[in-house]
């Protein structure tokens, strides 16, 4: 990759977060989660992303407590595309690299007896800015996991 693409990958992080302006609006302040609260239910465990829970979380994973575990953003790009991080990694296909690391997540996962849910939605770097609501994710996961 060129010095002056790297160069250019903090500008758009540096753009990121002036876009989602680093602080929840009154939207987020007054939202309510629709999950229900069940003491009977297992817990659950949110990853933002594939491997996220593995990686930081493992202990949480391996210990023998009722568990849910889902991935957030966990949405399949398109085809033939590809983010800058792709590119400075030097994978072709996004969609590629995703299916590979959502193989490697089921895989770690069942060393621990456990598989993910996997909400399919897309992460940041796939999708505009404000596409998603917190209401999506929100309906997204009740529709998944109605209770915990």
């Amino acid at each position: 990759m060129k010095r002056g693409r790297l160069r250019g990958l903090g500008r758009v992080a540096r753009g990121v977060r002036q876009r989602s302006g680093g602080r929840p609006g009154r939207r987020a302040e007054r939202f309510l989660a629709r999950i229900r609260f069940d003491p009977d239910a297992p817990e659950l465990l949110l990853s933002p992303h594939w491997d996220d829970a593995v990686l930081d979380c493992w202990s949480v994973l391996a210990s023998g407590r009722q568990l849910a575990v889902v991935n957030v953003f966990a949405g399949l790009p398109a085809e033939g595309r590809r983010t800058a991080w792709e590119e400075v990694i030097g994978v072709r296909d996004t969609a590629e690299r995703a299916r590979r690391r959502l193989a490697e997540d089921a895989g770690a996962l069942a060393r621990t007896g456990r598989e993910a849910i996997n909400l399919p939605l897309l992460g940041l770097a796939h999708r505009r800015p404000h596409q998603l609501q917190l209401e999506d994710i929100d309906r997204f996961l009740c529709g998944a996991v109605p209770q915990a």
